[in-house]
Formats: C-alpha cells, sequence, structure tokens
C-alpha cells in the first residue's frame, strides 16, 4: 500500500469527524476545538492498531456495527440539540465520546491491515483526522458567526444528512 493510498483511507476515516465537529462545533467552547481535534487524532491513531492486534476477536466476537454505534450517536446529539432551549454553549459529547464514535472505523481498517503498513498507517489517520476535526470546528465557528440566528437549524440539517447517509 502506498503514501497515497493510505492517506486517501485516512481522509476517507475522518468525513465522519469532520462533518460532526462542524454540527457539534456550534454547541461547544472555543477553547474545547483544540481537545475534540487532538483527542480524536489520539483515537485515530489507536484503534487501528487496537484492530490489527485483535483480528481475530473482532471477526469473531464483534456484536456491534459502527453504523449502529454512529446512529445513536447522532440522534442523542440532535435530541439534545433540539431540547438546549437557550443558545448558550451546550456540551453533547465530550471529546472521548466524540474521538471515540467517529474512530470506530479506524479500528476495523486496522484489522485489515498487515505488521508492516500498522504503524505507518495509524500515524497517518491520526495527522489527518486531527487536520480534518480542527477544521470542522473551525468551519462551525464561522457558520455560527456569519449565521447566529439559524445556526442551530444548520446543525440540526447537517446531523439530519449524516444520519441519512449513514442509514443507507
Amino acid at each position: 500500500m502506498s503514501l497515497l493510498e493510505i492517506i486517501l483511507i485516512g481522509i476517507s476515516l475522518s468525513i465522519d469527524a469532520f462533518s460532526l465537529a462542524i454540527s457539534i462545533g456550534m454547541y461547544i467552547k472555543k477553547e474545547s476545538i483544540k481537545d475534540y481535534s487532538f483527542i480524536t487524532g489520539v483515537y485515530h491513531f489507536c484503534m487501528p492498531l487496537v484492530g490489527f492486534a485483535a483480528k481475530s476477536f473482532i471477526y469473531n466476537y464483534f456484536f456491534i456495527s459502527e453504523k449502529i454505534l454512529f446512529t445513536i450517536v447522532i440522534i442523542i446529539i440532535m435530541v439534545g440539540i433540539i431540547r438546549n432551549k437557550s443558545n448558550d454553549d451546550l456540551i453533547i459529547v465530550g471529546p472521548f465520546l466524540f474521538g471515540f464514535t467517529v474512530s470506530i472505523d479506524s479500528l476495523l481498517v486496522g484489522v485489515t491491515l498487515d505488521k508492516n503498513m500498522a504503524l505507518k498507517s495509524a500515524g497517518v489517520f491520526s495527522l489527518v483526522s486531527f487536520t480534518y476535526t480542527y477544521i470542522g470546528f473551525k468551519l462551525s465557528a464561522f457558520i455560527r458567526n456569519k449565521f447566529s440566528k439559524y445556526y442551530k437549524l444548520i446543525s440540526l440539517a447537517i446531523l439530519l444528512v449524516i444520519l441519512i447517509k449513514n442509514i443507507i
């Protein structure tokens, strides 16, 4: 597998983190952006290595799909946004749950890695996911500032698109 292929896989693994960061970034404090991004990067480093190390267990005993877990978290976030009557900062999910949720796909990709590529791939996945998550949160802050009246609707619309895409 070439470095370009690893980067492209890293980008595909980071799209959910990017999308979710855009959506919930409207509800977290600006100071938390680095925490969420860093923890997501750490998860995207560790999860493929865990997947690589636990190949046989995952193939035989992994009972919940990443789609189901991700769908549950998206619905919880949407309910939290709808229930938030004020437009103050709302911590919907902490950085650890956020990072874990968007990194499960990295765990599954780790199952497919060979021993020569596992560490290199994990490093690339980590850097790409950190970057994409950070950009998503920054873009979210921009949206919140420019469209302050409508950011709740924009956030819900983004989450609804993510949810539908995940179900399909």
